[in-house]
């Protein structure tokens, strides 16, 4: 069973990160040189940066990339630079042609660009081991979300990597072909939020917890708030400037259904300060909601997980999450930021998402 688990995943990978065959990303933080020859000792001709693709470009000999996969060949792996054993890769980059340590690269497409308007000033992520390309740029400042207590805890951190072949967790290595990154925070493994900006964030790091709905536990990295049809749930910063979210179960005649119609959940964000039910924004498509709120609820619930202000204007940020199981052991879960403004319909704009695959490897 396990065998078979590990071939969907890879077969999923195949979709995403391997989307262009016998690519490569560079995962080295401070660039990666190009060497004339398959060796150290050889001429550097450039560098390529972090988060950058190189395209193999011979598979022919035994020092030029013969080994495209996750594991360790005593047959090609015989150089060991900074403690990692490896081989040498023919590559070009741009019109750059030359050769790349394999230790300091994943095979596929593993980072994620910026797009316009969403993931350019604020990226989010989740620490941990990583299934899918990643939702980073080192030139952003990055905060881990914590909460303790009554406070919001906005952390600046470092964020660094741990690739597949340095992982000390045997159980890991057993996976590193599903997961051949870790992210790590501080140089160590933990499991949160982070957040991307592009401006520093103000230097209280300490922000006193947004309000929700009164009776409703806060919510929290691994446990979300489902809004249930005909509910509005209100949170905020202050008292007077609450938002709010709220949802609905819309019916619809659909023939092609059992019994002639369709329920269709919906949910979407607006502010109090206009009048119930104007001006509001629909997220249901930005979360990939597309069925009654009973399948929604059981198989693939939006869920808010965290609020708080991030541009200092007092009114209430928030992340959203929202799961599309593909079949009984595999699946997506899709992470969005929303941040308030003024200017945009509902009082909110997204900013930043960030999808992860999930599989049952048990």
């Amino acid at each position: 069973m396990k065998k078979l688990l590990l071939l969907q995943a890879m077969l999923m990978i195949s979709c995403f990160a391997f989307a262009e065959k016998h690519a490569y990303t560079v995962m080295a933080e401070s660039g990666l040189f190009m060497r004339e020859g398959p060796s150290r000792d050889t001429k550097k001709i450039g560098s390529v940066p972090f988060g950058e693709v190189v395209y193999q470009e011979s598979r022919s000999g035994e020092t030029t990339g013969l080994n495209y996969s996750y594991e360790f060949s005593p047959e090609i792996d015989t150089t060991i630079i900074e403690g990692i054993a490896g081989h040498w890769i023919a590559v070009r980059y741009y019109n750059l042609k030359g050769f790349v340590f394999s230790g300091f690269v994943v095979p596929g497409i593993w980072i994620l660009k910026a797009s316009k308007g969403v993931n350019e000033d604020y990226r989010i992520l989740e620490a941990g081991y990583q299934n899918g390309p990643m939702n980073y740029d080192p030139a952003l400042n990055w905060y881990a979300i914590t909460e303790r207590e009554d406070k919001t805890i906005l952390e600046k951190v470092d964020i660094s990597f741990q690739l597949w072949h340095s992982y000390e967790d045997e159980e890991m290595k057993g996976f590193s072909d599903v997961m051949p990154i870790n992210i790590l925070v501080n140089g160590e493994r933990r499991y949160c939020w982070l957040i991307g900006t592009k401006n520093e964030l103000l230097d209280t790091l300490y922000q006193k917890r947004a309000y929700i709905q009164e009776g409703a536990y806060f919510p929290t990295f691994d446990k979300g708030i489902f809004i249930y049809p005909t509910q509005q749930f209100t949170f905020g910063i202050q008292q007077g400037q609450s938002s709010y979210l709220k949802a609905e179960e819309k019916i619809t005649l659909d023939p092609n259904s059992g019994n002639g119609y369709k329920r269709n959940y919906t949910i979407s964000v607006g502010r109090y300060q206009f009048p119930n039910g104007e001006n509001m924004l629909d997220l249901t498509d930005s979360l990939h909601v597309d069925s009654s709120a009973a399948q929604q609820r059981m198989y693939s619930p939006p869920l808010l997980h965290w609020v708080g202000d991030l541009n200092g204007d007092l009114y209430a940020d928030f992340i959203m999450s929202s799961s599309t199981p593909y079949d009984s052991y595999s699946g997506s879960s899709l992470y969005v930021l929303y941040l308030s403004d003024a200017s945009a319909v509902g009082g909110y704009r997204l900013v930043a998402r960030h999808e992860l695959w999930f599989y049952d490897l048990c």
